[in-house]
């Protein structure tokens, strides 16, 4: 996602260090090893200190998706609960 943004604005991506973990990546900001994009409130939680600038206006979007066990003896109330609120909630809104 990011690196077609940046292919698209004509600045070719070329990292030197990647990780799929944001936290990781706002903690490696925070000990020099280079800049990150990330999420809003990723950038702006409590933690290590780091310098943060809103990237826009245009907004970068991904696709989320829900997993929960196969076997449905397996789920708890409670997760069986939470996946059908969000896929409830999920299908309104995408509708």
């Amino acid at each position: 996602m990011v690196d077609a943004a940046l292919r698209s604005a004509g600045v070719p991506p070329e990292p030197r260090l990647e990780t799929s973990d944001l936290a990781s990546a706002r903690e490696f900001v925070a000990e020099g090893l280079g800049v990150a994009l990330v999420p809003a409130s990723l950038a702006e939680a409590p933690g290590a200190l780091v310098a943060v600038s809103r990237v826009g206006p245009k907004r970068l979007e991904r696709t989320v998706g829900i997993a929960w066990r196969a076997d449905p003896k397996q789920v708890s109330p409670a997760a069986a609960a939470l996946r059908d609120f969000t896929v409830a909630w999920a299908e309104k809104r995408l509708a």
